[in-house]
């Protein structure tokens, strides 16, 4: 939460971290006109509108984040039109 708070300005927030070995989390909070378990839908995603989480079993933090960050790049620029 506190990295989130200092950055208010931004309309989508994600973390990722390592769990254990082979199983990443990812944690996004999404802004005015998104919806946080809409976009981590694909992954199994729980939470709600502001804020949701997924679990990667079998996939580092690196193979995570390029997994993440290629379906955020489809899927905002269809938010932002």
């Amino acid at each position: 939460d506190e990295l989130i708070v200092g950055a208010a300005e931004a309309k989508t927030v994600v973390l990722l971290y390592e769990r254990a070995a082979g199983t990443t989390t990812v944690y996004i909070r999404a802004g005015a006109g998104r919806r946080a378990d809409e976009l981590l839908k694909p992954f199994g995603a729980s939470g709600d509108q502001h804020v949701a989480s997924a679990s990667l079993s079998g996939t580092t933090v690196l193979e995570a984040e390029q997994k993440i960050i290629n379906h955020l790049r489809t899927v905002l620029p269809a938010l932002e039109e």
